[in-house]
């Protein structure tokens, strides 16, 4: 968000940006997102599964968490950009 602000401002056009966040602050995650992130950026979903396939007892649980964390935030955002006046 921060660079797209920036050519935003240069072009004199606003930006909104709106979050949202699915873990919490005093939590840390145990799947590496980063170790399954492709070339241009994107995540994998082969390698987030191949990875919580590597520690089924640990991973498999907490992708189930993100997964509903997800959705919710969804339906969140949704609500939220429908619910807007710009």
């Amino acid at each position: 968000a921060a660079g797209v602000g920036e050519v935003a401002g240069a072009l004199g056009v606003p930006l909104y940006c709106i979050r949202a966040v699915l873990d919490l602050a005093d939590e840390s995650l145990a799947i590496d997102f980063n170790a399954a992130r492709q070339p241009d950026g994107r995540i994998s979903m082969v390698r987030v599964v191949a990875g919580a396939l590597s520690r089924p007892a640990l991973l498999v649980p907490e992708l189930a968490i993100l997964a509903k964390r997800s959705r919710l935030a969804a339906r969140r955002l949704g609500d939220f950009i429908a619910d807007c006046e710009f």
